[in-house]
């Protein structure tokens, strides 16, 4: 009996053959003549699939498209309108052509959607009590009756932000902006509950003008040192933003990745050749060496930070390094450190004073040096009356014709003398000609 399990075992073990989940994918598998650009080409969902049928027309464009998904394939359908004339073809639904789903599985943690035919990934996962700042809606500013104003309307907002929903339940405004007897509102710093959203809806807090002077007691501030945005987060034109992530952290205690000194930037790629992109420091370059102090108007021992009035300072926006020879540091908005490195690579790529020495030798060359000569104006026309012609100065001799056995001879004598006569005229105008000619090319008007 146990001889018998061993066979049986044996032979299942053979026939064995080892299977891997293989993704969805979606396939166009019918096109019209129109769209047969888009025919065997694979997307990642139905809709994506459809949206490459309906893009494909030269001639038309597709409008209120409906993807119908189905288990395994699914039907692109839409109304078409002429490119040139933006007009409707007739039929309010037609079939542009169909797509089918191969593969047997999602990737690992992501979610079939049978409504689009794709993969979702996971939602993020929201810690709770994240802050993040937010404006709350406009309202009317008034004024009690000891000169205090206040935002009314302006109440606690909800937010979807990173698909992490957030809440302003029970939340006072930590700083409120408008015009007396205007239009204000008060900003909140609001708390992640945890959830998810799908659709992301939010308005971050932002600065304006003054609601009450810096020493009206009792009612949120609105003067421009406002801390606006809570930890993690960082102002750029009177609005937060929030701050890349920190790899390192030394005031906390958190040891950096060796090479690395600046706290936001990405620990160095070890297989990366120094000097490199996401390598360590070159120590030839000296850049270790002309690292500043990120953030200006750092306080001392004891002493509260006093952001400068352009917002800097205090984490704010910075710029150190604009000279060509060192390395420059910019905190703040990510997109104007961008344009600001930029520019900077563009007027250092080209420093005149190292060039100066290589140009003047060149200028100082023969081949670079002014020549004078001297012309005689008044001969140029004396010389022109006195060469050669083109033409015989003297009259044609007279033409003999016959004519029925008589013989007449033409003199040419009448058009030269009436070409003789006209001589001093041709040479006047040509006078008036050359010096006006001359006189231009000397500098006259």
């Amino acid at each position: 009996m146990s001889y018998f399990r061993f066979v049986i075992f044996f032979i299942i073990s053979g026939f064995a053959v080892p299977v891997s989940a293989v993704e969805y994918v979606w396939t166009v598998t019918s096109t019209g003549s129109e769209q047969s650009s888009a025919m065997n080409t694979v997307h990642s969902s139905a809709v994506a699939a459809c949206n490459a049928v309906y893009q494909a027309s030269p001639t038309y464009e597709i409008r209120e498209t409906n993807t119908v998904v189905g288990p395994t394939s699914a039907a692109c359908r839409g109304k078409m309108y002429n490119r040139t004339t933006d007009q409707p073809l007739s039929g309010s639904d037609t079939a542009f052509g169909t797509v089918a789903r191969s593969g047997d599985s999602c990737p690992v943690d992501s979610t079939y959607n049978a409504s689009t035919g794709a993969c979702d990934a996971p939602p993020p996962e929201c810690k709770v009590g994240d802050l993040f700042p937010a404006k709350g809606d406009d309202g009317t500013v008034v004024t009690s009756a000891d000169g205090r104003n206040y935002v009314v309307g302006s109440d606690p907002p909800t937010a979807c932000y990173n698909q992490c929903s957030y809440s302003g339940a029970d939340t006072r405004p930590s700083s409120c902006y408008g015009t007396p007897g205007g239009v204000g509102w008060c900003n909140y710093v609001i708390k992640s509950t945890g959830e998810n959203c799908s659709a992301d809806s939010y308005t971050f807090s932002k600065s304006g003008p003054q609601l009450n002077s810096s020493d009206t007691p009792n009612v949120p501030d609105s003067t421009p040192n406002d801390p606006l945005c809570p930890k993690g987060w960082g102002v750029s034109n009177g609005t937060c933003y929030k701050l890349p992530p920190k790899y390192c952290d030394p005031s906390t205690g958190e040891v950096c990745a060796p090479g690395t000194t600046d706290p936001d930037a990405p620990p160095p790629d070890p297989d990366a050749p120094p000097g490199t992109p996401g390598g360590s420091p070159d120590p030839s370059d000296g850049a270790a060496d002309q690292l500043e102090e990120a953030e200006e108007g750092a306080p001392g021992d004891g002493e509260a930070c006093k952001p400068n009035a352009d917002g800097s300072g205090c984490g704010g926006p910075t710029v150190r390094g604009e000279q060509c020879d060192k390395v420059i540091e910019c905190t703040g908005d990510a997109i104007q450190c961008a344009t600001l490195r930029q520019q900077k690579k563009m007027a250092c790529a080209y420093e005149y004073e190292q060039a100066r020495p290589f140009i003047e030798n060149q200028i100082a060359k023969d081949g670079y040096k002014l020549t004078t000569k001297e012309v005689n104006g008044s001969s140029l026309f004396s010389d022109g009356l006195n060469a050669s012609r083109w033409m015989p100065q003297g009259c044609p001799a007279p033409k003999t014709i016959t004519v029925k056995g008589v013989s007449t001879a033409l003199s040419m004598q009448p058009a030269c003398d009436f070409a003789s006569a006209l001589g001093p005229l041709f040479v006047a105008l040509a006078s008036v000609f050359f010096a006006v000619y001359v006189g231009r090319a000397f500098g006259g008007s």
